[in-house]
């Protein structure tokens, strides 16, 4: 049973729990704050191999198994990529500074954009964190429009067990670690810091690239995105495609999402979907509040909506998400939403400014016909949980664009 606990997390933090395999409800306790906390469970079970694997938010993955486009599931479990040389005697690989934590020997990675601690076995997936998480960082700059670069390292700490996590997470969060503990799989974001630990290599890399956003948009931006976009573009950013973590070409493909797709496709076929309005008004511990299944639908759907503005109806909306990003980045966003006409009136407009969520920003800088844009976005969730869209999915491909003519 889920409860609200009465304690904050560190000072000064706000929690959005991000993928929902959280035993505690951490929503109550994560009122107000400047420096967002973000929890990201992740399902227990994702196959590393090509085999497309279900992903709750964080990346947050679905408790159960990974699921292929025909949504059965698969029942191998991820192995832990630690294992990889874990007899081999400690090394510091060239380019590291060593480091050490809980009597582990790790090492810290430097790059242009992070610092990045591992007490990860010395393999294949530790070499791959400096070039992956700088490729993470080009993709946060460049996907979606031009942002600038970090003001500060990314502080990244990647554990080589679950062990050496929870300590940390109770040395950062005190009397507040609670509802991080009871996580299955996941991580957490808090103050520009991610706090991870090794959960498989495709899902690592997948919890990392989610995560990088949060760090990102936490160290970059001057003023925050509204919680259903954060969350959104997030999700966006996660999907890695297998075997790419270490190759020359880029490893994301936003579309090749087979957990997000599944949620999405299975609240469609329910017909249980979240209306847009919730969607808006809400944050991810309301939908925990209702379940773990609820929060997994909530991330699927924000995931589709952040699709839906870069390239529905004709990519008539594309130029208005990359504005939004580019206000939030440079810290107009504010700005322009207490000179809205938007706003009904000025009691609405004084709730807008201390929240994240609602339908404002959404109306200011997309469309401010409401029932127009809902229509579209629901007529893009029907086109793109067609019968035939997994395939596309599979590939990375857009369900909602005409394939390529033979």
């Amino acid at each position: 049973m889920r409860r609200a606990l009465a304690n904050h997390p560190a000072p000064g933090a706000l929690a959005i729990l991000a993928f929902a395999a959280v035993s505690v409800l951490a929503g109550s306790l994560l009122a107000s704050c400047s420096h967002p906390v973000t929890i990201e469970p992740r399902s227990p079970t994702r196959s590393s191999t090509a085999t497309p694997a279900s992903s709750p938010a964080p990346g947050l993955r679905s408790d159960g198994a990974g699921r292929g486009p025909s949504g059965a599931e698969s029942e191998r479990p991820a192995s832990p990529s630690n294992s990889e040389g874990a007899a081999a005697a400690p090394t510091v690989p060239a380019g590291a500074e060593p480091w050490s934590y809980d009597g582990a020997d790790g090492r810290v990675y430097v790059t242009a954009s992070a610092r990045i601690h591992s007490t990860l076995a010395v393999g294949s997936l530790d070499r791959a964190l400096p070039s992956f998480v700088e490729r993470a960082v080009s993709h946060y700059r460049t996907a979606l429009c031009e942002l600038p670069a970090p003001r500060d390292p990314l502080e990244t700490y990647i554990f080589g067990t679950r062990s050496q996590w929870e300590r940390h997470t109770r040395e950062r969060l005190g009397s507040s670690a609670g509802p991080y503990l009871a996580m299955g799989k996941g991580g957490f974001t808090t103050e520009g810091d991610a706090i991870l630990y090794d959960i498989g290599p495709l899902d690592t890399l997948t919890i990392i690239a989610h995560e990088g956003w949060h760090q990102y948009t936490q160290r970059t931006f001057k003023q925050p995105l509204p919680l259903w976009l954060e969350e959104g573009v997030a999700c966006w950013m996660e999907a890695v495609r297998p075997g790419r973590g270490q190759s020359a070409s880029s490893p994301f493909m936003p579309w090749r999402n087979h957990e997000r797709f599944s949620e999405l496709r299975n609240g469609a076929r329910r017909g249980d979907l979240i209306p847009l309005e919730a969607l808006l008004d809400s944050s991810p511990e309301q939908f925990l509040r209702q379940g773990k299944d609820r929060m997994l639908l909530y991330y699927a759907q924000v995931w589709a909506l952040v699709h839906f503005l870069r390239e529905g109806e004709n990519g008539r909306y594309a130029e208005a998400l990359r504005t939004l990003l580019l206000d939030a980045s440079e810290g107009t966003l504010h700005a322009r939403m207490q000179n809205s006409q938007i706003f009904p009136n000025s009691k609405a407009r004084s709730m807008h400014l201390q929240s994240r969520v609602g339908k404002w920003v959404l109306l200011e800088y997309f469309n401010p016909r409401f029932s127009e844009f809902k229509d579209q976005y629901e007529k893009f969730l029907k086109q793109v949980t067609q019968p035939s869209a997994a395939q596309r999915v599979w590939q990375g491909e857009s369900p909602a664009q005409a394939p390529p003519a033979n």
